[in-house]
């Protein structure tokens, strides 16, 4: 009997003990797929793994995956993986991500070759979280502007393993009035956030909500799955921080540097030759990197999609750096 622990409920386990009786050696060219891990936080930029498993007589050298929406089969993504397996033995195969609205999503993975027995494909449902967006800090600032139903408001923060930095209880706001906090989540975490609405009404323009990071928006009400039920209304979005302290402008900057945006470029003037000028998205990754070689350097935006960035100079004579966010 093979089995394989991919966390998942006693229900997805109980699926892959059924398949045991075929994963018995007995024909020629036989790969299973035997589960994944769960997804907390995922964007497209993440790759997804599954365990392919060789339950044929010979080496298994290669295999096609899909991973497929639970809801609509439509193919999300796909991989050929290439190899040698003997029988028995098992290897994590990565997928590409995909893009994915926002909220709870639930992916399942099928092979497409080689499988001389179908009856043994028991990869489970796994469910996970399509994120609405990446925290460029570690340290968030919830502001609420609540409407004539304050009281009905409630709130909270919470990861996955159940931390919860923030909660704001029903009855605690006042109609009318601007609240913000500011809380320090741990880096490199999945976290929920979620707004509830007792009263059933909604927010009322002007109240609004918002979590940003150096002054800087990441999630508003466009950017939360609503939900209404009944008398309750839900909006909620699940985000990551990153593994870094976050993006913002340096206390020993170049004081002479200086930042224009404009027209899908930004322009950098009073540079030093030999200033390393860098491009990071939200997450602190390298976009683009060039070394100046005078006294200025224009800077194009337009490849880059909606979302919040950093223009950053080092040298010799200190370092400088501008947060921007592309919204067209």
């Amino acid at each position: 009997m093979v089995i394989y622990d991919n966390h998942n409920s006693a229900a997805a386990m109980w699926d892959i003990c059924l398949s045991c009786d075929h994963l018995q050696a007995d024909s020629p060219h036989d790969a299973t797929l035997l589960g994944t891990e769960g997804g907390e936080c995922t964007n497209a930029n993440d790759s997804h793994t599954t365990m392919l498993f060789n339950a044929g007589t010979q080496a298994l050298t290669s295999a096609a995956i899909e991973a497929v929406d639970c809801y609509t089969n439509n193919v999300l993504s796909s991989t050929t993986w290439t190899g040698s397996l003997g029988t028995y033995e098992q290897t994590a195969v990565p997928l590409p991500g995909w893009s994915a609205p926002p909220g709870d999503q639930c992916v399942y993975y099928r092979l497409t070759s080689p499988d001389d027995d179908a009856a043994n494909d028991a990869s489970p449902q796994n469910n996970y979280h399509s994120q609405s967006a990446i925290a460029p800090s570690t340290q968030v600032t919830v502001e609420i502007l609540t409407d004539g139903h304050g009281a009905d408001w409630s709130w909270f923060l919470q990861s996955m393993d159940y931390q919860q930095p923030a909660y704001v209880p029903i009855g605690t706001y006042a109609d009318n009035t601007l609240y913000t906090g500011t809380y320090d989540l741990d880096p490199g975490t999945c976290w929920f956030f979620q707004i509830i609405d007792e009263s059933g009404t909604g927010f009322q323009a002007p109240a609004h909500y918002s979590l940003s990071c150096n002054g800087i928006p990441f999630i508003t009400e466009l950017e939360t799955v609503q939900i209404n039920g009944g008398p309750t209304v839900m909006h909620s979005a699940y985000f990551s921080t990153t593994a870094i302290t976050g993006i913002s402008d340096d206390a020993n900057e170049q004081a002479d540097v200086r930042f224009t945006f404009g027209n899908e470029q930004v322009m950098i003037t009073s540079l030093h030759a030999g200033d390393i000028v860098q491009l990071l998205d939200a997450a602190g990754r390298l976009i683009r990197q060039d070394r100046s070689s005078g006294s200025s350097m224009r800077l194009d935006l337009a490849g880059l999609g909606d979302g919040l960035y950093a223009v950053v100079v080092a040298g010799t004579s200190g370092r400088a750096s501008r947060s921007f966010v592309i919204a067209r």
